[in-house]
């Protein structure tokens, strides 16, 4: 006959002191749940507070940050106190469902400013070429040069708005600088050829009233040359006339 060696029952304290291991094992299990879940709250809200940071002025549509800092306070409340994990966890997706809109809406915005600064250095540069030899001070050109140089610099490297706005609004004072020193040279440069203008006319005014003058010499005799001081006087002089050249050789009042 064959023996079969049943195992002793279970003891109501076994069976608590299996129950209760069990319950220790679900709240350690729980309890890394919330930390797990606590954890990535934590470092959600380190990249919101960055980003917060880093957007400011650097986004087209402010209520995105609004609600980003508000999806953040929110956060920052669930995880003062009670930590209820399903409602942390909700949390978490809509304040990340937040922040990359943000984060899309900065990007767009960066690459909208840096394509309107790329055009505005073009036109820049168009003026700096265009205006060699058109200025009356080259060093007005140097600065255009340095500042333009410096816009395109940050439409390569710069990751905010700000710093491109800034680098613009150098390069249109430059710009407005050189425009102004051309249309000073051009008023210069008018300003001379006028007084060249005169200053021919009246070398004319001059010449011809001088060759008025030597036409209108008139000696009634020798002894008025001789007075004037003037004999002899030859055929190409003012005064010379034939009647007071008596050998007619050209030379009068010999």
């Amino acid at each position: 006959m064959v023996q079969v060696h049943r195992s002793p029952p279970l003891t109501t304290t076994t069976t608590s002191s299996v129950a209760r291991s069990k319950r220790i094992k679900d709240d350690k299990s729980k309890i890394e749940e919330l930390k797990k879940v606590k954890s990535e709250a934590q470092t959600l809200l380190s990249r919101i507070t960055s980003e917060l940071e880093k957007s400011q002025d650097n986004v087209s549509d402010n209520s995105l940050r609004d609600d980003l800092a508000r999806q953040k306070e929110t956060l920052e409340t669930m995880l003062s106190g009670k930590i209820d994990k399903k409602s942390v966890k909700q949390q978490v997706n809509v304040a990340q469902d937040s922040l990359n809109k943000v984060i899309e809406n900065e990007n767009v915005y960066l690459r909208q400013n840096k394509n309107q600064a790329q055009d505005k250095y073009n036109r820049a540069k168009a003026l700096l070429d265009s205006s060699n030899g058109q200025v009356e001070n080259n060093d007005y050109r140097n600065t255009l040069q340095t500042k333009i140089d410096a816009l395109n610099t940050q439409i390569r490297q710069a990751a905010n708005v700000k710093d491109i706005v800034a680098a613009e609004g150098e390069v249109d004072k430059a710009v407005s600088d050189v425009n102004a020193n051309i249309a000073y040279k051009k008023q210069i440069d008018a300003q001379n050829a006028q007084r060249q203008r005169e200053a021919q006319a009246a070398a004319a005014a001059a010449a011809a009233a001088a060759q008025n003058s030597q036409t209108n010499v008139y000696y009634p005799n020798c002894a008025a040359v001789r007075s004037a001081g003037k004999a002899p006087l030859y055929q190409n002089e003012p005064g010379y006339r034939a009647r007071l050249d008596r050998d007619h050789d050209g030379v009068a009042c010999e």
